[in-house]
């Protein structure tokens, strides 16, 4: 039941980096589909035309452009989405290591009602 408590309390700790995480994978998921649409539409290009090899090595170099252009984006995202992650597993870490002494849970009450009075502008009181 303390425990319950406590993790009631810390909900928001964990919760805010988990909508982070899962925003930025929809975000980028919907960037590559994108990405990803626009190199297959170059590739139905190169099939669509006639042999003419002036013109598909234009078309290839194209591809290949988009191609390094992608990989580097989903490169930046990854490092995006690692980063998220890893801070989530941090504080899932931080709370599972949490000790259940009545001293840490009041430094911690006393940690989150300091935030809300700062959030709210009540400097004064916090």
């Amino acid at each position: 039941v303390i425990m319950a408590s406590s993790f009631t309390l810390e909900h928001q700790m964990l919760r805010m980096p988990t909508e982070e995480l899962a925003v930025a994978c929809r975000t980028h998921q919907k960037q590559l589909v994108g990405e990803a649409s626009s190199v297959m539409r170059t590739v139905k290009q190169l099939g669509a035309r006639p042999s003419d090899m002036g013109g598909a090595e234009e078309v290839l170099e194209e591809l290949v452009g988009q191609l390094k252009c992608l990989k580097r984006k989903v490169a930046d995202m990854r490092g995006v989405e690692e980063t998220k992650l890893a801070k989530c597993r941090a504080r899932a870490d931080y709370l599972l290591r949490a000790p259940s002494e009545a001293s840490w849970r009041d430094e911690r009450l006393k940690r989150l009602v300091c935030d809300f009075l700062i959030r709210m502008g009540k400097d004064s009181a916090a």
